[in-house]
């Protein structure tokens, strides 16, 4: 990375290494991370050497026992602190939080190291000399829509939360994420009545004010062929195996099956809603897909179909696993949702409704109910 930046002549095989080997699968395979990298190296052409920016890599190589955040601390210290030098950090949020969700708020002092983020240990031996800022604002929320307002908060605003009523606002509703399962500090769990709240001014010094909470959560796109590349992919599942993150398993089988010959007819048969050749298509795909990860891959299939506005499809594949799952609620949810951004809204109901039945007690699913049957009253 160093020679890259500085404007060497590196093979694009030996550039991939950079974001490939390393134990986060498929994260920095999105396209804006390599095109990070070459912003950086047309920036640094033609500037002397003392102007250059310099690219650290902060996460470890696949295999690594390390660490991931201690890694990257490691990192910190040797290349920037002790060299005198900044830095600007680039992590996920949860990277940056001076008192993390899921273990209940607890001060940094008061866990173990191996649940320290990397914000929580420079804070520890370097007091003082990290500044954290939160990357999203919930702008669905009415609360926070009022602050915004009456503050005269606009997009592309760094806000002290210590100066500002968004430093008031509750943690979690500017995470897009459950966070329903908390542990202590030895990893067991806390029952939700000792579920302590906290507020953003707590946990981070700024927040940066990017858009719209859609626009600010939405994944760039990736190349449909990023994964036609079959050693690679095999590679990413055999890795996963090792290191087992169940969400990541079901994007890399449906990357598989999508960059399957047997894919291409089956998402016609979606579109064109054959149900018997749906079916029949259907059962050489199913074949590549551990049985325990068929129902996931479907509500994905779903769900890929739904960001593309591909109604259709996308209702083709949550019918297929609610005629495979018929006693999970999962289907029925997604096939709600597809439903619903059909503008049907009546079929929506009735697929809430039977999700509902098998997972009595789910809030969001009552929640989706009530304010569907709310709207169609007015």
């Amino acid at each position: 990375m160093d020679d890259f930046v500085n404007n060497k002549d590196v093979p694009d095989s030996l550039l991939k290494k950079c974001w490939r080997e390393t134990t986060q699968i498929l994260v920095w395979d999105n396209p804006i991370y390599e095109a990070f990298f070459r912003q950086v190296r047309q920036r640094n052409s033609g500037l002397p050497e003392n102007k250059r920016i310099r690219v650290l890599l902060g996460d470890r190589s696949f295999g690594s026992k390390e660490n991931n955040d201690e890694h990257c601390f490691n990192i910190i210290r040797h290349e920037v602190l002790e060299k005198n030098q900044t830095a600007l950090l680039i992590f996920g949020d949860l990277h940056f939080v001076k008192r993390d969700v899921f273990t209940n708020y607890a001060p940094a002092g008061e866990l173990n190291k191996e649940f320290l983020n990397v914000i929580q240990l420079l804070d520890i031996d370097y007091p003082n000399m990290a500044i954290s800022i939160w990357g999203s604002i919930n702008t669905n929320d009415s609360l926070t829509k009022q602050i915004l307002e009456r503050e005269n908060i606009r997009v592309g605003s760094l806000v002290r939360t210590s100066d500002s009523r968004l430093g008031d606002v509750d943690f979690r509703v500017f995470y897009p994420y459950p966070t329903q399962y908390r542990t202590d500090n030895i990893g067991r769990d806390i029952d939700t009545s000792r579920h302590i709240q906290m507020t953003m001014k707590h946990i981070v010094d700024y927040i940066i004010y990017r858009g719209s909470w859609e626009e600010q959560n939405y994944l760039a796109p990736r190349p449909d062929d990023l994964y036609a590349d079959t050693v690679y992919l095999n590679e990413l599942i055999r890795r996963e195996q090792l290191v087992n993150i169940p969400p990541y398993r079901v994007r890399l089988y449906f990357y598989k099956i999508l960059g399957s010959e047997e894919f291409i007819p089956f998402a016609k048969a979606m579109e064109n809603e054959n149900i018997n050749s749906i079916n029949s298509l259907y059962i050489p795909l199913k074949r590549m897909i551990p049985e325990a990860n068929r129902m996931d891959v479907l509500n994905y299939v779903g769900y890929f179909y739904l960001k593309k506005k591909e109604i259709k499809k996308s209702i083709g594949a949550f019918k297929l696993a609610v005629r495979e799952y018929p006693d999970k609620f999962n289907p029925y949810l997604g096939l709600g949702d597809a439903y619903l951004a059909n503008d049907e809204k009546g079929k929506a109901i009735k697929s809430y409704e039977d999700a509902l039945l098998r997972s009595p007690g789910n809030t969001m699913i009552k929640d989706k109910i009530d304010q569907l049957k709310i709207n169609d009253s007015r």
